[in-house]
């Protein structure tokens, strides 16, 4: 199965975010990351520019990389960006058993089957 990037639109602000569907589409429909060949056949454009928007888009915690591997890049999971999305607001996830300084934030945890729990 092809799968094509969609257009650049204005919603899309950059090639950044163009690159970021491309990498969830087509994980969703091969089940593996593409490689930078083929993410920069599909945006058109240089492997160099296609290099910079994925050290961003990993920067910015919105892939995985894993480096020397082929097809290493893949989307986080939809765990993953809830966990992360957490933590920016201020939420500890998971801390262990370290001590918390007063005033603590909220605490969540999940459980085993990976179920939020709010302590």
């Amino acid at each position: 199965m092809k799968v094509e990037a969609i257009r650049l639109t204005p919603t899309m602000v950059s090639r950044k975010l163009q690159l970021l569907d491309f990498i969830r589409a087509f994980y969703s429909a091969h089940g593996v990351g593409p490689t930078i060949t083929e993410m920069a056949n599909a945006l058109d454009c240089a492997r160099s520019r296609i290099q910079d928007a994925v050290r961003k888009l990993e920067r910015d915690q919105l892939i995985n990389r894993q480096p020397g591997k082929t097809r290493g890049i893949t989307p986080i999971s939809a765990h993953d960006e809830a966990v992360r999305q957490l933590q920016a607001i201020g939420y500890i996830v998971n801390p262990g058993r370290r001590e918390l300084t007063a005033p603590a934030p909220p605490l969540l945890d999940l459980d085993d089957r990976g179920r939020l729990t709010i302590n």
